[in-house]
């Protein structure tokens, strides 16, 4: 007979979900300001506030943006909008849900 060697498991206790009503602890520091931020990418975001980089090119007009969400809210200037009215096709930047 062979014995099996066990495996070590992780406890009930780090199995369970992690309460996200709690505050991320901020843990990344701008090096311009001191500023800190609980996700990198939000740090990154805001340190184009002091370099005035701006990555995010719209094709249409060669605008620049310093975020993506910022060029995509552009975007609608030139499409009309990310809405479609299924009643007439009309497009536009906002969804106002059904008015009838």
């Amino acid at each position: 007979m062979q014995l099996i060697q066990s495996i070590p498991t992780k406890s009930a206790e780090e199995f369970q979900p992690k309460d996200h009503t709690e505050p991320r602890e901020r843990v990344y520091a701008c090096k311009y300001c001191g500023k800190t931020f609980p996700y990198s990418w939000k740090l990154t975001n805001h340190i184009r506030t002091h370099t005035g980089e701006k990555p995010f090119k719209c094709t249409v007009c060669n605008q620049c943006f310093a975020d993506s969400s910022n060029l995509k809210r552009h975007m609608d200037i030139h499409t009309g909008g990310s809405y479609k009215c299924t009643e007439c096709g009309q497009r536009f930047p906002r969804s106002c849900g059904q008015l009838y």
